[in-house]
């Protein structure tokens, strides 16, 4: 497989760019209220224009939740880099193993604060649910190559990668509301195992 060409100075500059202002916005949230919060005050606390704001972001949900975009297509990349011998089990456990320590990487309480901002928020909810609608669908077609050889391997898929939701969705619940001191991607990885039995 060819190697992805790193992206130009000029994008990397944009997202480091978007990024900040994500950060910015995130910590409105937290201080203020979601709902309390407006897309001028982010735009006016991250000093750029309501207009230049815009082409960054949509939407209020995608200030906060905007870093999670990309990520169905980077554990689809992942797992279609995983040698073709590999349960397929196997190979989303290790792609998650691959993606989720950067992909989540964040300051502890920063990033457990958001999810608890999530958690609390409706129209939060329902951006992550639509997030997870697209993990889905990115992720099912690769999946879906590896049980070409199953009777219904598209059915199949989109059950594996609903269970591999869910185990997400249980690592963030138990992150939040137990007092385990691992970090939500250990977590996670713990519960992916837990589902196939393995340690």
């Amino acid at each position: 497989m060819a190697a992805t060409p790193a992206p130009r100075l000029v994008e990397r500059s944009r997202q480091a760019a978007r990024a900040e202002v994500a950060r910015t916005g995130v910590a409105l949230f937290l201080e203020r209220g979601f709902d309390a919060t407006t897309m001028d005050d982010v735009a006016a606390a991250a000093g750029i224009s309501r207009r230049t704001l815009f082409r960054y972001f949509g939407s209020k949900e995608e200030v906060a939740l905007g870093h999670l975009s990309g990520l169905g297509d980077e554990l689809a990349d992942a797992l279609r880099a995983q040698p073709d011998d590999v349960d397929v089990w196997d190979a989303l456990v290790t792609t998650f193993e691959q993606v989720l320590p950067t992909a989540l990487a964040a300051d502890d309480g920063a990033a457990r604060a958001l999810s608890q901002l999530v958690e609390s928020t409706a129209a939060l909810r329902a951006a992550h649910a639509d997030k997870h609608r697209l993990w889905i669908d990115a992720l099912t077609p690769a999946v879906a190559e590896r049980l070409a050889g199953s009777p219904d391997p598209q059915l199949a898929a989109r059950a594996v990668v609903g269970t591999v939701l869910a185990c997400l969705d249980a690592a963030t619940h138990e992150w939040l509301c137990s007092g385990d001191t691992r970090d939500v991607g250990e977590l996670a990885l713990a519960a992916l195992r837990a589902v196939r039995g393995t340690r």
